[in-house]
């Protein structure tokens, strides 16, 4: 394996999400509550980037892509007031991981669309569909040649580049692809 630039010790799920929301943006930058727009930022990203898992076998970047899922998990989780390793990998079943992320992610943003113009909770859906969501990328991470801490810790680095220094606009949107895609070269 490759070096490179950021390394932590096996990485667990809650030392991923605390290092993946400092990526996050700011509470003050947004127009609605904070624990509502992490929860909706969330699963918009998660359903945005189903397009992404489904094409990553032609690209080859399915630890990248995997990784991505995991922060936007993060942040919903931390929205909705829960520690992904509290949720990590309870019980729950997956048939076939395509099919049950697109139907799971699908289910959280049917959820976040709830409580945003409807103003109704949460209900347990959401938390059974992040953590079958979850279970279906740690099943896909099989199919890489990293381990799911591996991809935890490369997320990391990959933010790190991203975001020298912390969250802002100009890098969300003006993104050094090459350097962040080397750190899930081997």
């Amino acid at each position: 394996m490759n070096d490179y630039p950021y390394r932590l010790p096996a990485m667990r799920l809650h030392d991923y999400q605390k290092l993946a929301i400092l990526t996050a943006p700011p509470f003050e930058a947004r127009t609605i509550n904070t624990e509502t727009d992490q929860i909706l930022h969330g699963a918009i990203g998660l359903s945005a980037e189903m397009g992404e898992i489904y094409l990553a076998g032609e690209k080859g970047n399915l630890a990248e892509e995997i990784g991505d899922c995991l922060w936007y998990i993060a942040l919903g989780l931390r929205g909705a007031g829960y520690d992904m390793e509290d949720i990590g990998f309870m019980d729950v079943s997956v048939d076939d991981p395509y099919q049950d992320i697109v139907t799971h992610s699908s289910a959280i943003l049917d959820q976040a669309k709830r409580l945003v113009y409807y103003e109704a909770p949460l209900t347990h859906v959401y938390l059974k569909s992040t953590t079958i969501v979850l279970k279906c990328l740690s099943l896909m991470v099989g199919e890489t040649t990293f381990s799911f801490e591996e991809i935890l810790e490369r997320n990391i680095a990959k933010l790190k580049i991203r975001y020298p220094k912390k969250f802002d606009s100009f890098h969300a949107t003006q993104r050094n692809l090459k350097a962040e895609a080397k750190v899930y070269e081997d």
